[in-house]
C-alpha cells in the first residue's frame, strides 16, 4: 500500500469509527416514546452483540455521566451551528461531483458542486445556500476569468468562500490537503495520529532489518563452520574430531547459540524460511527455531497502555505483552478478540479505571506486576524499551 493510501485508510476508518459510535448510541436509546427516560438497568440489559459486555457495561456508566451528558450536549450545540446543511444525505461531495461528471461527460467545479449539491430535487435551493449562491454568481459575471482558473490558483469557490481550512480541501473528499494540492499560503501538515502511524512502521522496518542482518551471518558461520568440519574429514582429520555418530541421536551441526534462538522466537520472520537453501542445510533443531511466530505468540514485547477515556491517546502505563490468543483467560475470562493480556511494569494514571475489573482489581494502581485484560486498540509498541532490548540481545548473540 503506497503513502496516500495508508493515510486515506486511516483518515476513513476515523470517519467510520466516530459513525459507529454514533449509531451505537442511537440504537442503545431508540424508543417509540422520544420522552422516554432510560435508566441503567434498563440500558445494561439492552446490550449489543458487537460490543463486549464489560465495554458496554462502561459505555452505559458514561452515556449517563456528567462527563458524557456534558460531551453530547456539547455536540449538538456544534451540530447546530452549521451554515449551510446539504442535500446529499449520506453520500459524499466527492461521490456525488463524480457521478454527475460522468453524466455531464467533465469534471465539476467546486462552485458547480456546491450549487447541485445543496439545491433540492425540485430545484429550489436550500434558504441558507442562497447569499452564497447569489455571491457565486455575482463574481462570476465581476470576474469570468476565474471560471477557468485550478484549485491551486484560487478558482472561483475559493473567491467567494475564502482560504481554505488546514488539512483538507473543501468538495474534494478525503485525502487531499491544500499543501499537497500546491495552494498558495499552505504548508505541509499531517495529523498526529497518521505522524504515530509512519513513526511506528518506520521503526518496525528497522528492527526487520536488524533481524534479517543477524540471521544473514549466522547462516554464513554455520555455513563456514559446515564446510571446515567436511575439509577436516576429507583431510583424514577425522579421527582427531570427535564427532556425535547417528545412534547417539546427536545433531552433528553446533546448536544455534540460545541468545540468537530467543531472538528470533521472540519477535514474527517476515521472510519465507521454509524456500532458502541455507535453510535446508541446517539442522532440524536450529531450522524449528526459525519457525514464524503466530499473532497470539507475541507475548514478551514492551507496551504502553493508552487511556481508554477520553483523551484516548494519553499513555498511562507501560507493560509486558504476554498473550494475543483470544482463548487465553484472564480472571476467569476469555480474552476475546478485542483484548490482550498483558503484566503491568509501571503506572502512570494509578486512577485510570480498568476497562475490566477483577475483585479488588479497580484501577491501575491495584494491578502493578498483575496480568490484566487491555484492549488490543489501546495498545502501542513501546519503541524505547524494545530498541534497547533488541541491541542488548545482538550484543549477546555476537559473543
Amino acid at each position: 500500500m503506497d503513502e496516500w493510501l495508508n493515510t486515506y485508510s486511516l483518515l476513513t476508518a476515523a470517519k467510520k469509527w466516530r459513525a459507529f459510535k454514533c449509531d451505537l448510541k442511537t440504537k442503545a436509546f431508540k424508543s417509540d416514546d422520544p420522552l422516554k427516560t432510560w435508566t441503567m438497568d434498563e440500558l445494561l440489559a439492552r446490550g449489543y452483540i458487537r460490543v463486549d459486555p464489560e465495554q458496554w457495561k462502561w459505555l452505559v456508566k458514561y452515556w449517563l455521566s456528567e462527563e458524557g451528558q456534558e460531551s453530547s450536549k456539547r455536540g449538538k450545540q456544534s451540530r447546530s451551528k452549521v451554515v449551510t446543511p446539504h442535500t446529499t444525505g449520506s453520500k459524499s461531495f466527492a461521490r456525488a461531483g463524480h457521478e454527475w461528471g460522468n453524466e455531464l461527460g467533465r469534471d465539476l467545479s467546486r462552485h458547480e458542486l456546491f450549487i447541485k449539491t445543496h439545491t433540492r430535487k425540485n430545484g429550489d435551493p436550500l434558504d441558507k445556500a442562497i447569499p452564497k449562491m447569489s455571491a457565486l454568481a455575482k463574481a462570476a459575471r465581476t470576474h469570468p476569468e476565474l471560471l477557468e482558473k485550478p484549485i491551486e490558483k484560487g478558482d472561483l469557490f475559493s473567491h467567494v468562500f475564502g482560504r481554505e481550512p488546514r488539512g483538507y480541501v473543501r468538495g474534494v473528499g478525503l485525502g487531499p490537503t491544500p499543501a499537497s494540492l500546491g495552494i498558495d499560503g499552505h504548508r505541509t501538515c499531517t495529523s498526529t495520529r497518521i505522524q504515530m502511524a509512519r513513526r511506528h512502521s518506520q521503526n518496525m522496518e528497522e528492527q526487520n532489518k536488524l533481524l534479517i542482518n543477524a540471521l544473514d551471518q549466522l547462516f554464513k558461520e554455520m555455513k563456514e563452520l559446515k564446510e571446515t568440519q567436511k575439509a577436516g574429514q576429507g583431510n583424514g582429520a577425522a579421527d582427531h574430531v570427535s564427532t556425535p555418530t547417528p545412534e547417539c541421536g546427536s545433531d552433528p551441526s553446533p546448536p544455534m547459540p540460545r541468545e540468537v534462538a530467543n531472538e528470533y522466537s521472540d519477535h514474527e520472520v517476515c521472510e519465507d524460511m521454509t524456500n532458502n537453501p541455507i535453510v535446508e542445510e541446517m539442522p532440524m533443531r536450529g531450522r524449528a527455531l526459525l519457525q514464524p511466530t503466530r499473532r497470539h505468540e507475541e507475548g514478551g514485547k514492551e507496551v504502553v497502555l493508552l487511556s481508554v477515556e477520553r483523551p484516548r491517546d494519553r499513555p498511562v502505563a507501560k507493560a509486558t505483552l504476554q498473550s494475543t490468543n483470544p482463548e487465553a483467560r484472564v480472571g476467569g475470562s476469555l480474552l476475546g478478540g478485542e483484548y490482550h493480556e498483558v503484566v503491568v511494569n509501571s503506572v502512570m494514571r494509578g486512577d485510570h479505571i480498568l476497562p475490566r475489573q477483577y475483585g479488588k482489581l479497580k484501577t491501575l494502581a491495584d494491578c502493578l506486576g498483575q496480568s490484566i485484560a487491555w484492549p488490543h486498540l489501546n495498545i502501542v509498541n513501546d519503541e524505547k524499551a524494545s530498541k534497547k532490548s533488541m541491541v542488548q540481545r545482538l550484543k549477546h548473540g555476537d559473543r
